[in-house]
């Protein structure tokens, strides 16, 4: 694998460190604009080079640390899935306690916890779930044909209304019926369409 470049290893690093991949391309060194880098910095993820890097540095940082990613997603996981009304004051996930008193009675007891729309950022940022995704168009021979035999029924079907529209102005221009030709046709008829040119 092709060894990485300063600017690409930076980026990795900050990446692994938890930033996001737009404001880490423009960290790394990559004088672009903030519109540039929000395309760029997430296609850089998508290089093996890089996504091996940071992956790399992620479970070196996980094996020195006693909080590990994995518990990191499941408390954001926990944030994400607690009903607020249902959390207690001993909870792991209280970030906060306050209460209301009069004298040295107890009124109220309100316990908060981190946002929720904040630990999905965190929780999409740390899963990586930003990266642009692909979408694989078919191109062979069997679309090119399909969309071949679309494209010729749809000029079949132009042609047979230009026609009957010339007959309708060449009846109306010699004095017959002034209704359109197009009434002459049956209109549940089953038969195919074919291009009234190439039946000439």
């Amino acid at each position: 694998m092709k060894p990485l470049n300063n600017r690409q290893e930076k980026f990795a690093q900050l990446v692994a460190s938890g930033m996001p991949a737009t404001p880490a391309y423009i960290a790394a060194g990559y004088k672009v604009s903030t519109k540039v880098a929000g395309t760029n910095g997430p296609r850089m993820l998508d290089f093996a080079g890089v996504a091996a890097r940071i992956n790399e540095l992620r479970a070196k940082a996980s094996e020195r640390s006693e909080f590990k990613r994995a518990d990191m997603v499941r408390f954001l996981v926990a944030v994400l899935q607690t009903p607020v009304g249902e959390l207690e004051a001993n909870s792991p996930l209280a970030q906060e306690i306050s209460t209301e008193a009069i004298g040295e009675t107890t009124i109220r007891k309100r316990v908060k916890m981190m946002g929720k729309i904040e630990c999905a950022r965190l929780l999409v940022d740390i899963m990586g779930w930003r990266a642009p995704e692909h979408h694989v168009v078919e191109t062979g021979p069997k679309a090119l044909d399909a969309i071949k035999e679309r494209a010729e029924r749809v000029a079949s079907v132009l042609d047979l209304r230009a026609r009957m529209r010339s007959e309708a102005q060449a009846a109306n221009g010699n004095g017959h019926s002034t209704g359109s030709a197009l009434s002459r046709w049956p209109r549940n008829t089953q038969e195919p369409l074919v291009n009234p040119i190439a039946s000439r």
